[in-house]
């Protein structure tokens, strides 16, 4: 579909507008395909405006998403990457949660010989490397810092206040190879 004369009307123009009812005789309903004819060329192209996906599904089954700039917005529902990396270069990740449940869940059951978590910052001259922050009226029976196996090991709570389970009794639970405890 082309148009080829400047459009002078105002309001909503829609160069093609396709209008599926009913129900496939058999197999999956389709209503637009685009097949084209090299890897190279472009199915679909959009210069100007934006794709909009009403009432339905978006999906990419292999290929890539490559957005050079704007950005990507959900207003509801899930984001779903089921094999694959995310990777972000020079940006941030700002999450904002409203609800009473956990926030960051990662499960890495699999992992044997490796990090799960690896944090670098060999810029970092006056900052934090990990900054925990909270209201101290706001922590009563949580705890800062949790770590357990089946029960607690290691724990951070309230005023600083830390727990150290140890092995055994007549082992060292926690050594100091250099410098003091004042």
């Amino acid at each position: 579909v082309t148009q080829s004369a400047a459009n002078t009307t105002s309001g909503t123009v829609r160069l093609a507008d396709f209008n599926f009812s009913g129900t496939a005789a058999s197999g999956t309903a389709e209503g637009i395909q685009i097949t084209v004819p090299s890897a190279t060329d472009a199915a679909v192209d959009v210069v100007r405006g934006a794709v909009v996906v009403q009432d339905g599904a978006l999906t990419l089954t292999s290929g890539a998403f490559t957005m050079t700039s704007g950005s990507a917005t959900l207003t509801s529902g899930n984001l779903t990457l089921t094999a694959g990396d995310v990777t972000l270069t020079n940006g941030q990740i700002s999450h904002t949660n409203t609800s009473d449940e956990d926030v960051v869940t990662v499960v890495a059951n699999t992992v044997a010989a490796q990090q799960v978590a690896t944090l670098t910052f060999n810029g970092l001259t006056t900052g934090d490397g990990l900054l925990l922050v909270t209201t101290d009226a706001g922590l009563t029976t949580g705890n800062y810092f949790r770590v357990n196996d089946g029960a607690d090991v290691f724990v951070i709570e309230d005023e600083g206040a830390t727990t150290i389970a140890g092995s055994a009794s007549g082992t060292d639970a926690f050594t100091i190879t250099n410098g003091d405890i004042l």
